[in-house]
């Protein structure tokens, strides 16, 4: 600060306070899901309920417009903006006085103060320095003290000049001659600081204030583009709660960053979906099945813990290798001929799929079956009907996954309370075989259906056989949701079976210690847990605010497959070595030059998914894929 400067003026709105939606009109949108859901407003019309927001909009535009035209750019009033909306709406006064309250109460429950600038002002004040508030607010004066009062009682000792109290605006210049009348200051010795650079800096210039323009935290690009299409009350408060989180926590790791800002976006919203589902069906029981289930369990007690769910959690280890091949048994042929079909088309390799020596196999096909490279509908369902009758290559599994299957059974019995129907468990993506697989493993000690929670189906999905599947997304392109899977890291291997250790059964775990950061992943999850802890104060404020918000995913999906900017490659590459392990970086591997020549005239190489295996690679091998789909995108767009 200058030592010649006498007085100090400061913008309030997103200077000293903001709110905990995205926008100032996210107020407006919190306004329209209240009139709807809360019975107090079942009086208003249909109409008004559906389009609140636009009325809203539009009454201040319109005020606005007419004031500019026949007022002198005097500033317009909370008054005048529902004399609009009650002229438009035909409104009884009752009704135009309900919706004034509940706009003044949701700005008050939903503002809060930026510590940055309270602690300037706090500064300032105790050096006995001249400071003024000043704002171009159609909110009556009374209101602004409640709000600043509620924020710090501090920001009520200053002076306030209102252009709804004095009709002047900063935007006309006019506020700027007044205060400078009123405070007999000469521009010099004036600091004005504010967030918008056009009112708050450079008008002030023109006077010789001295002007410093405070940049307020905004939204980033892709969140500016999800708001855009889906601008709904839970939108609002999660963007509204990563942009407060960015301006409270200015210096965090880049791993905190990613948690806090990315992947808590991410996952919060499917898991408020589930616990709110749940709720809805009756299920006190949720069990988090490992490894994705680690980081949702931790956004799920979160919210449990604020939003006072009546649901318990659970995290239970288990995995494709610890609980499907275990599972095959005659008793249940449509889940064995699910799991044929996944032995047949999983890859070229027959052998390795089914773990058997390549020549005791070849005795166990038909003639003239064995080598062929790729097998049609007709062949798969010839050779799916010739296992099950012939049994050598079903007795083969059954005989080799017999100790697993006990232990398996065993752990599952040990860890699931099946005491009552009211349990379900918890994924993130699948195609539902692994499930299926479950539900035979459980049903010799529960034998009904299970539920389970997804946040996303993959495509090419297998039936449900005792399975009930309650999806948040439905994915359209194969192979996507293993980019999501990178961000639900977990601190252990993947389960490779069970076995009983003096009085119980253990999980058998992979070792991924030599992939593990220890600060990193604590780090990361610390951002997730933040940014959770803080989305989740907010909905307990606004509990009229529900979770319908699952095609966000869209964006998302958009976002990691086809914009993934340079940074986020960075942290994505670290994300891969540490969550993947050693069999499923075989399924997206890194690619050396040669496979991004392939694929640049072949549009395809050895992986099963080119955006992991992309970002795994080398920044030359990212750019030559990376221009061939631009070649495609462009084919698609000129088409």
């Amino acid at each position: 600060m200058k030592n010649n400067i006498e007085l100090y003026s400061f913008d309030i709105f997103d200077t000293l306070i903001t709110r905990k939606v995205a926008n100032p009109t996210g107020i407006f949108i919190l306004m329209q899901n209240e009139l709807n859901k809360n019975p107090e407003y079942k009086d208003f019309s249909d109409d008004i309920k559906t389009n609140f927001f636009q009325y809203r909009r539009q009454a201040e535009f319109r005020q606005r417009r007419i004031n500019r035209g026949i007022k002198n750019n005097i500033d317009i009033s909370f008054d005048d903006i529902y004399r609009d909306i009650k002229a438009c709406c035909a409104l009884t006064e009752e009704q135009t006085k309900k919706l004034k309250e509940l706009e003044i109460k949701l700005e008050l429950e939903n503002i809060i103060p930026i510590e940055e600038n309270v602690n300037k002002i706090k500064k300032l004040l105790s050096e006995n320095r001249r400071v003024v508030l000043i704002s171009d607010m159609y909110l009556p004066e009374d209101i602004i003290k409640q709000m600043l009062l509620k924020c710090d009682p501090i920001l009520c000792e200053p002076k306030l000049y209102l252009s709804s109290t004095l009709g002047y605006m900063k935007s006309s210049r006019a506020m700027y001659k007044h205060v400078l009348q009123e405070e007999k200051i000469n521009p010099k010795n004036w600091l004005h600081m504010g967030d918008n650079l056009r009112v708050d800096f450079k008008r002030p210039k023109k006077f010789k204030i001295n002007a410093k323009h405070y940049n307020a935290p905004c939204l980033k690009d892709y969140e500016t583009d999800i708001l855009a299409k889906y601008n709904n009350p839970l939108t609002q408060c999660m963007f509204g709660c990563s942009k407060n989180l960015r301006n409270e926590i200015t210096e965090c790791s880049k791993y905190f960053e990613l948690g806090m800002n990315l992947a808590g976006e991410i996952f919060y919203p499917y898991v408020f979906w589930l616990l709110n589902r749940a709720k809805e069906l009756g299920i006190k029981r949720l069990y988090f099945i490992a490894r994705d289930g680690f980081i949702l369990k931790e956004i799920a007690d979160i919210i449990i813990e604020n939003l006072n769910f009546n649901i318990e959690t659970k995290y239970i280890y288990g995995s494709r290798k610890s609980w499907r091949e275990p599972a095959i048994s005659y008793e249940n042929l449509p889940l064995l001929k699910q799991m044929l079909w996944y032995y047949i088309t999983l890859s070229k390799n027959l052998s390795q799929n089914f773990k058997i020596n390549s020549d005791e196999l070849r005795r166990m096909f038909p003639e003239n079956y064995f080598d062929k490279k790729r097998f049609n509908y007709n062949e798969i369902m010839f050779l799916i009907d010739y296992f099950i009758k012939d049994k050598k290559l079903i007795n083969c599994l059954i005989d080799r996954n017999k100790a697993d299957r006990e232990n398996t059974i065993g752990y599952l019995k040990q860890e699931i309370n099946c005491s009552d129907d009211s349990f379900a468990f918890v994924e993130l993506d699948g195609s539902g075989l692994t499930q299926n697989c479950l539900a035979e493993l459980m049903r010799n000690f529960y034998g009904k259906p299970i539920k389970t929670f997804y946040m996303m189906g993959t495509p090419m999905m297998y039936e449900g056989i005792m399975s009930e599947r309650l999806y948040f997304y439905q994915l359209i392109e194969p192979f996507v949701g293993t980019i999501f899977e990178l961000f639900t890291k977990a601190p252990h291997g993947q389960t490779l079976g069970y076995e009983f250790k003096t009085d119980k059964y253990e999980p058998i775990l992979e070792d991924v210690s030599k992939n593990l950061n220890i600060e990193s992943d604590n780090e990361y999850l610390n951002g997730i847990k933040t940014y959770s802890k803080k989305l989740s104060e907010y909905l307990k404020q606004n509990p009229y605010i529900t979770s319908d918000c699952c095609f966000i995913i869209d964006k998302y999906v958009d976002l990691l497959s086809h914009k993934i900017s340079p940074g986020l490659i960075s942290l994505m590459q670290i994300l891969c070595n540490s969550a993947y392990s050693k069999e499923e970086l075989a399924t997206a591997p890194k690619l050396d030059i040669f496979n991004a020549i392939e694929f640049f005239f072949r549009k395809k190489t050895k992986t099963k998914n080119v955006t992991i295996s992309k970002i795994r690679s080398s920044k030359l091998v990212r750019d030559i894929i990376d221009y061939r789909q631009s070649m495609k995108l462009k084919k698609v767009r000129n088409a």
